[in-house]
């Protein structure tokens, strides 16, 4: 299943916690590991940086890139204004993408919101990142999230499969999953009814001096290799992924093990394109020297 996608770096809003436009601080926060920055040329007003930009989005499409995937070193959904850009250049592209996924830590997502995702921006579904879908105020404190800012894991999933928007559970292991058996595990992940699921394997940059690091390694989810057995086991093969990972479905759900979030291995296939601030192409998050064009 070759499909490739197209992430789309939201330029940051505010300093944020972490310094990189997001209100929260989480334990084991990958743009936190990497002080590189990009100069944030799209919003600049200059029509010839938007140009570039549709530019590249339309390089994408003309090599059948399929999904949209809207993220960021930040937390994407603070940056509206941008999101509306977007919603106006994807209707100006060669052929707008219509599989449009954003990855959120879900603060900030009200019914605002989602109307907007859903219905001017063409959304058709949300990666809800959390870190203990188990308990609310442990999710909250493992990724700082202010005060004010916190919300209810149940709810909010509620929420967006109330507005038809598909929902992934994007699902931070570490040690605090180590508590579960994997039956518990997917009871608890069924009971918010995600059509997907992907187990995320924290990645760590190999510097042991930064504090990121320090939290990955002294929280390390030790069943990685067994939780994969267990859901070739007791699920079915649909496909394999682009990046060589295989999608199963196991109670109804779609299921994907990544250990290779930020496509750290060198592969001849390319796992998607990153299309940051500066208006230029990168194939990897973390290597400046990734840049395509």
């Amino acid at each position: 299943m070759d499909l490739r996608s197209l992430s789309i770096a939201v330029p940051t809003k505010g300093h944020g916690q972490n310094g990189k436009g997001c209100p929260n601080a989480c334990e084991f926060c990958v743009s936190s590991m990497d002080d590189t920055t990009y100069p944030n040329l799209i919003e600049s007003g200059d029509y010839l940086y938007e140009r570039d930009y549709l530019n590249r989005i339309d390089f994408c499409l003309e090599r059948n890139f399929e999904s949209l995937i809207i993220t960021g070193t930040g937390e994407p959904l603070l940056n509206m204004t941008f999101l509306e850009k977007l919603a106006h250049w994807n209707t100006r592209t060669i052929r707008p993408f219509r599989w449009i996924e954003v990855q959120t830590s879900g603060v900030t997502l009200d019914n605002e919101k989602l109307k907007f995702l859903r219905n001017i921006l063409g959304v058709t579904g949300i990666s809800l990142s959390l870190s203990n879908m188990f308990d609310d105020d442990s999710n909250h404190k493992v990724n700082h999230t202010p005060e004010g800012l916190r919300f209810g894991i149940d709810c909010l999933c509620k929420s967006i499969r109330d507005h038809g928007l598909n929902l992934r559970l994007s699902l931070n292991m570490w040690s605090e999953y180590d508590r579960w058996s994997f039956e518990q595990i997917f009871n608890r992940a069924g009971s918010l009814f995600p059509q997907q699921i992907t187990f995320r394997i924290l990645y760590t940059s190999g510097n042991e001096n930064l504090p990121q690091n320090q939290w990955i390694n002294s929280h390390e989810y030790k069943h990685a290799g067994e939780l994969r057995n267990w859901i070739i086991n007791n699920g079915y093969p649909l496909e394999t992924v682009s990046f060589g990972a295989t999608r199963y479905g196991v109670k109804g759900m779609s299921v994907l093990l990544d250990d290779d979030c930020m496509s750290t291995t060198s592969r001849d296939t390319v796992r998607y394109l990153i299309l940051r601030p500066d208006c230029h192409l990168y194939t990897k998050w973390n290597r400046k020297a990734s840049l395509l064009f």
